[in-house]
């Protein structure tokens, strides 16, 4: 499969949610939020994202390339799709349903599933796998930020 059609995809899904403004307005009630300790300005979320779903989007690419064959191969595509759909369903739940709680039990699945991911791609193409590594930072920092707009907003 082609790479830049693989980093496309990874962008177009990552980045519908947000796009379409149909899920995505933070406005007043995200503006009026207790914000936690570190919490970035609203800015570098597209930026970080941008790098990231292209991150993903090599990692998957190496990942199909190399498992060929590979009994990680169906495990590897199931945890990457389950942790994309997590993903991808954060956002509405957070800034569409304000559901604080319900999008932390969703990051927090979403962590298992980026863990499960990396490590199935590492199995088969070392490099698959590490790509993913900022990604997980980057989730691991917003469950931070989830779990602690949680606790300062109840």
């Amino acid at each position: 499969m082609n790479r830049a059609l693989l980093i496309s995809l990874c962008l177009i899904i990552g980045w519908l949610p947000s796009v379409s403004g149909i899920f995505v307005s933070p406005g007043e009630w995200y503006q009026a939020l207790n914000k936690p300790p570190l919490n970035p300005p609203n800015w570098i979320f597209g930026p970080a994202w941008a790098i990231l779903y292209t991150l993903i989007g090599i990692s998957l690419y190496y990942f199909i390339r190399n498992s060929s064959g590979k009994p990680e191969k169906k495990r590897g595509l199931v945890f990457f799709t389950i942790q994309h759909i997590l993903n991808f369903s954060w956002t509405p739940l957070f800034f569409y349903f304000h559901s604080i709680s319900g999008a932390l039990a969703v990051i927090l699945l979403m962590l298992v599933f980026i863990v499960l991911t990396a490590i199935a791609f590492h199995k088969a193409c070392r490099l698959s796998g590490i790509l993913l590594l900022p990604y997980l930072a980057w989730v691991l920092f917003a469950t931070y930020l989830n779990l602690l707009l949680f606790i300062l907003n109840r």
